[in-house]
């Protein structure tokens, strides 16, 4: 009985209309290593934040309004919102739901997809861009289909996904 209500709700994921795809609150994006690897990273949860000390003011800003956050070194960071207004946040931290001060994103490599993790204040990153939007979703030109907005690739063609509309 399991086994086909789980057949049963895989094909009407499959088969529903775009409309019915409920969009994920997850952001993707790209991170840059502390040797200047570039990564393509997908599954940040949209709702953690970065705070700390900003011009002697706290600050705490969410993900979803961040275009980029960069590492200037001795627990310095930038944040770059997605309006380009810049923080220079000092003694800077992660506040993630339920990650205790981590985040956890999803990595794509020649192996496929690891989840992976990083910690503010540990130079984990030189920089980290995010694109998108949540609520937004993404689609294969080719196809037609939808997907939600941390995906990079189609899973069934293995195609580079676009946003749904330009922007961000």
């Amino acid at each position: 009985m399991k086994r086909s209500t789980a057949l049963l709700t895989l094909l009407l994921l499959v088969l529903a209309p775009a409309s019915a795809v409920v969009a994920q609150e997850f952001l993707s994006g790209t991170l840059i290593s502390p040797t200047g690897q570039v990564q393509a990273i997908s599954r940040i949860d949209a709702r953690g934040t970065i705070a700390g000390s900003s011009a002697g003011k706290d600050v705490e800003l969410p993900f979803s309004s961040l275009q980029k956050i960069e590492y200037l070194g001795s627990k310095i960071y930038r944040a770059t919102t997605r309006q380009g207004k810049t923080y220079q946040i000092e003694k800077a931290e992660l506040r993630t739901t339920g990650q205790n001060r981590r985040v956890v994103y999803w990595a794509f490599d020649d192996g496929g997809r690891t989840e992976r993790q990083f910690v503010l204040g540990n130079q984990s990153f030189q920089s980290l861009f995010f694109e998108g939007a949540p609520g937004r979703l993404k689609f294969n030109p080719a196809t037609g289909n939808y997907f939600p907005p941390d995906y990079i690739f189609d899973p069934f063609t293995g195609a580079q996904l676009q946003w749904q509309d330009p922007g961000y």
